[in-house]
């Protein structure tokens, strides 16, 4: 071979190599930048549909309620974390603990009651300050559900 020829074939393979280098690297970068956005959770699908559907007046009330309750509901899902748990512990055990799990359980049950119960009270609070079309848009929105309009019941089985 001559060295003209080591040369360009030198110049093919380094050429071959980069671009399998730059093809390798935008790949693997391009994993970071395509995941999809992490879950926003439920209060920020309540206040998307509010401010979707209520005057500017009636959504400026619910967004200062959904943002008065965003602590009490993360401070309430990590303490039901907690307690899920503890049931977790007490169905794994070796011999199952139906006290520890009954406890577990009435605990998630007291929890979610206080939060619910302070909810409530707070959303009506609220609501009663919405003008008449503010109201009746959100019981449309309580009508959905969180899950959106119900679908057609399952097939039997």
């Amino acid at each position: 071979m001559t060295s003209r020829r080591v040369a360009v074939l030198l110049a093919n393979l380094l050429f071959v190599s980069v671009a399998a280098n730059l093809f390798l690297a935008g790949w693997i970068s391009s994993q970071s930048f395509y995941r999809p956005p992490p879950p926003s959770g439920p209060l920020a699908g309540i206040d998307r549909l509010m401010k979707e559907r209520l005057s500017k007046d009636g959504y400026e009330r619910i967004h200062a309620l959904i943002e008065q309750v965003r602590p009490h509901f993360h401070e309430m899902e990590s303490g039901t974390r907690i307690t899920r748990e503890k049931m977790i512990e007490a169905l794994e055990a070796p011999q199952f603990d139906k006290p520890a799990f009954d406890e577990a359980l009435a605990e998630i049950m007291r929890t979610r009651n206080e939060f619910d119960s302070w909810t409530i009270h707070n959303a009506s609070e609220a609501l009663q300050l919405l003008g008449r079309d503010d109201r009746r848009a959100v019981g449309r929105i309580i009508e959905r559900g969180p899950l959106g309009p119900p679908g057609p019941p399952p097939p039997p089985r």
